[in-house]
């Protein structure tokens, strides 16, 4: 059941053809409408759907809006026009109080260091002309009260009694003198009695003095103080004012040319007043055509679902025709009158007729005489070759026949009867039908004929609405920089027939095509997905029919083994049923089959599960127990496990320190012979080299007596040493031009290769695959030109050249041109010509291999010089002393690499640094890995080896 709902499930996923899935319809639609293919209102084409039709109710709605912006304009301008004159009028009344303030101080400065005040200007009454509108209240005398009888009251202010009042006291020249009397008790003076005393003199203290200058320069920073702070406040207004008088220009357009958009809103709100009424009648024409062609549709879908139900009906009805056909067979195919049976149950209905009144009885008997004549001769039965030619009566069962074999035969044929009856009313209904579904279909024709009619008339009516609409004349303010059209001369050209189109739109198509672009690439790695997944599924349905048609051959081969035809299964499960129950009879079969449904039914019914459920518990339970327990031992064998392996990597080392350590004693000790023995072979050329010496001199004295004659000259000392110097440079000059001679018999050195040898074994082999490249290749040489062309390829990988030269030389040496696919197989036989070529290390040796590496690294790390050269010479003696199998091996790389961190070696790298000191390919892999594993990158870069 699962596996069907299943299958139902996905069938019902199954896109229908000529259907689009709903999303896709929405973003066809989303696509349509923002696809960018702008219709210009002016095209003659020019068509506006339902969305973008203009009516009067939207008309006028942007016509309020239009007074509201344009009333806003204004009013918000004013508004700040109205906050300025407030704020003037507060600034004013703060100038007025910071001018009293500046005549205080100036009562008490010097008139030559007095500073005026910044000019205020008074108010003016044409600046609040609301004022003219108050209403005043004037009360009339009679109301007023008496000033006599108001109760008179004595308001005593007193001055402040801060410092600075205190300090102007003491310091005003019009303070109460001391006139030397006894002043009383001091302490119960007020502080403003004792500050009026002073001595009757008319200098001032020295106190007063120091304290005059001091109130003098405060007074005067308070005056500069004051006229700054007037200053700001009177710059700070002017700045306002002068910005919003830059504004008011901007305002002013804003306000101009929304007056003249409202013209132009009022002008199209006319027209289509004008247009709407005739508009509307032809649109609900147009809609009423539309809902009875709608109305039509439905009535033709209804009449066509009823066919198809009656259809269904008529193809049900053959099923059930097949199916009573199928069980009157099954139940009389072995009766012995079944040719009888058969032509009875195949009797054919005939409709009774309606009889005339002169129309005698006989016509009638002589019809059925015929008829039951005609259908005796349908077939003959098994009765009629024992009997001989009876006529045979089909309504009457027959002598020796089974009365309820005839019985259900009859009953079988009138249900079939009445099944063709039930279609032939059916197909009668259909044909009706179908002649009813002509005439709608005319009438649906005739009524798309006149709503096309309609919207014709409509779509010309709009036409004409909007050519009226684009006569009206519509104000926009441009700038400069928005005119991209410009002159030679950088002048506008007419820009009258001009498009103004919206930057907002133009950004949006903009970034609606990087959007396309971006689904435009989705969709693609969609398709390509889909391709991929339709392929295989391509691929999974042949191999699924191959396999289907494999089952079904087994299924014959198993048949034919074993019942040597090809049978039917209900057959042979019917024949079982037969066979187990002992029953022939037809009821008693189908009782046996429904008892079998009931019993299948129960134990589907039943649930097994819950009956087991305790012991599915149990087992479960015990499961994850196990478990557990198995990831236990697991985790435990695996840190035993890690604990040996770790145990068993360092015994490792330490065993190969210990093998190392005789080996290395050894090199010492031949390290030691090898000086010894050169020391001596050095000694040997010393002496040679003094003998030699010895023998020069024996010659030139011999030649000098022969010079001679055998004379003894006695020359002067100065005049020997001449002759000394002259022979010597003579002896110079000889050698010199012997030294030419030679160079010039000898311009150039030649470089003797001694190539290396391969083993017969070897030979063997790289013969056999170059024998097996040549048959690959369909290339047929002649036994010399074979034997010459192998000893050619087998002296080159003797010389051990590279991977890249040796294909390079197999493709020299061959008498074609390889395509791609030869040239495949001519590299694959080099790298196993490379392979055989290439020489073993073998266990004995690594160890002294790795010996010979670690002296090599020491003695070059040691050294001093430049760090690239350093290493292009430690790279360049490794290639040349050891083998490249074993230097490529990881341990060998991790070695150099773990050396060159734990070195003091600093080196900037570069491939143009490396490249003319490495020579071969080898020396530059070898690089490679080493680089590689330092700063995980190639030798094409800028590399840092440092200390970890």
């Amino acid at each position: 059941m699962i596996f069907c709902s299943q299958w139902t499930e996905f069938l019902a996923k199954k896109p229908v053809r000529g259907v689009n899935h709903p999303d896709d319809n929405v973003a066809l639609a989303e696509a349509r409408g923002t696809i960018g293919d702008y219709k210009l209102k002016s095209d003659v084409t020019y068509k506006a759907n339902q969305e973008q039709r203009e009516t009067t109710l939207k008309k006028y709605k942007e016509l309020l809006w239009g007074r509201v912006k344009q009333y806003n304009i204004r009013y918000d301008f004013n508004v700040q026009v109205y906050n300025l004159r407030a704020e003037k009028q507060e600034i004013r009344a703060e100038l007025d109080e910071l001018k009293l303030q500046l005549e205080e101080i100036h009562n008490e400065i010097p008139v030559d260091q007095r500073k005026d005040a910044p000019a205020v200007r008074p108010s003016n009454e044409t600046e609040f002309p609301e004022n003219k509108f108050l209403i005043t209240v004037e009360m009339k005398v009679e109301d007023a009260t008496p000033v006599s009888k108001r109760s008179q009251m004595v308001i005593v202010v007193s001055p402040p009694a801060d410092l600075d009042h205190h300090e102007k006291q003491v310091l005003s020249k019009k303070g109460t003198k001391f006139d030397g009397k006894d002043p009383g008790d001091l302490s119960l003076r007020d502080f403003e009695d004792l500050c009026g005393f002073s001595k009757n003199e008319k200098k001032d203290t020295p106190w007063e003095s120091n304290l005059r200058e001091k109130r003098l320069e405060r007074k005067l920073f308070e005056q500069d103080d004051v006229i700054d702070m007037m200053m700001k406040k009177i710059t700070y207004f002017d700045t306002k004012v002068q910005k919003l008088s830059s504004q008011r220009f901007q305002v002013d357009v804003d306000a101009k040319t929304m007056d003249v958009f409202m013209v132009t809103l009022h002008q199209e709100l006319l027209i289509l007043n004008e247009f709407e009424a005739k508009e509307d009648i032809l649109q609900s024409k147009v809609n009423n055509k539309h809902t009875e062609v709608l109305d039509m549709k439905d009535i033709i879908e209804e009449i066509n679902g009823q066919i198809l139900e009656l259809n269904g009906d008529n193809d049900r009805g053959q099923d059930r025709i097949k199916v009573i056909q199928t069980t009157f067979t099954q139940a009389v195919q072995d009766n012995k009158f079944y040719d009888f049976l058969r032509k009875v149950f195949r009797k054919k209905y005939k409709p009774p007729k309606i009889r005339k009144d002169d129309e005698s009885s006989s016509s009638s008997s002589s019809s059925s005489t015929s008829t039951t004549s005609e259908d005796e001769d349908e077939g003959k039965s098994i009765d009629s070759r024992d009997f001989g030619f009876i006529k045979q009566d089909l309504n009457v069962c027959p002598k020796g026949c089974d009365q309820a074999i005839y019985d259900y035969t009859v009953k079988q044929r009138a249900q079939r009867h009445q099944i063709e009856i039930q279609i032939k009313e059916a197909l009668k209904v259909i044909e009706v039908l179908k002649k009813d579904l002509e005439i709608q279909n005319k009438k649906v024709k005739l009524l798309e004929k006149d709503l096309q009619v309609c919207q014709d008339e409509l779509e010309m009516h709009q036409r004409e609405k909007q050519r009226k609409l684009n006569d009206v004349r519509c104000t926009v303010v441009l700038h400069l920089h928005q005119l991209q059209h410009l002159t030679p001369d950088n002048k506008a050209s007419n820009i009258m027939d001009t498009l103004v189109f919206s930057a907002k739109c133009l950004t949006h198509l903009y970034k609606r095509v990087d959007e396309l672009q971006v689904e435009t690439e989705k969709l693609i790695k969609r398709h390509r997905n889909n391709i991929k997944h339709y392929t295989r599924m391509r691929s999974d349905c042949r191999y699924m029919t191959k396999r289907i048609k494999g089952l079904q051959e087994v299924i014959t081969d198993h048949m034919k083994s074993k019942f040597g035809k090809i049978v039917d299964i209900n057959e042979i499960e019917e024949a079982m049923l037969k066979r187990t129950f002992g029953k022939d009879d037809l009821h008693d079969l189908e009782e046996v089959l429904l008892k079998k449904i009931v019993h299948d039914l129960r134990l589907s019914m039943m649930d097994i599960k819950s009956m087991y459920i305790n012991d599915l518990n149990f087992w479960s339970a015990e499961i994850v127990r196990v478990q557990k327990e198995l990831t236990y031992a697991l985790r435990y064998n695996t840190s035993q496990q890690e604990l040996m392996t770790s145990l068993v990597k360092e015994k490792t080392e330490l065993a190969q320190n210990l093998l190392s350590q005789g080996k290395k004693k050894q090199h010492l000790e031949g390290v030691a012979d090898v000086v010894r023995r050169y020391g001596e072979e050095n000694t040997k050329l010393e002496a040679v080299v003094e003998e030699q010496c010895r023998q020069m001199q024996e010659l030139k004295e011999e030649i000098k007596l022969l010079k001679t004659k055998g004379m003894v000259l006695k020359a002067k000392e100065i005049r020997k040493e001449v002759v000394e110097e002259e022979e010597t440079r003579m002896w110079e000059q000889l050698l010199g031009e012997e030294v030419e001679e030679e160079e010039q018999r000898k311009p150039f050195s030649t470089e003797i290769i001694i190539p290396t040898t391969l083993d017969e074994k070897s030979q063997d082999v790289a013969t056999a695959l170059l024998n097996e490249m040549l048959s690959a290749l369909d290339i047929h040489l002649t036994k010399r030109s074979n034997e010459n062309f192998i000893r050619g390829i087998l002296s080159s990988v003797m010389r051990g050249i590279s991977m890249t030269e040796l294909v390079e030389e197999l493709i020299r040496n061959l008498p074609i041109e390889p395509d791609d696919e030869q040239r495949g197989i001519v590299e694959t036989t080099a790298e196993q010509l490379y392979v055989v070529g290439e020489p073993e290390t073998h266990e004995e040796d690594a160890d002294y291999c790795r010996e010979l590496m670690e002296d090599i690294v020491d003695e070059i790390l040691l050294a001093k010089g430049d760090p690239k050269d350093v290493m292009a010479r430690m790279i360049s003696n490794l290639i040349d002393v050891l083998p490249v199998d074993f230097l490529t091996e990881k341990s060998s790389i991790e070695y150099l690499v773990e050396r060159i961190l734990k070195s003091r070696l600093q080196v900037s790298l570069h491939a143009s640094d490396v490249a003319h000191m490495l020579v071969t390919e080898d020396a530059r892999r070898i690089l490679d890995e080493i680089v590689h594993k330092v700063f995980d990158t190639g030798v094409d870069l800028l590399y840092y080896i440092k200390d970890n």
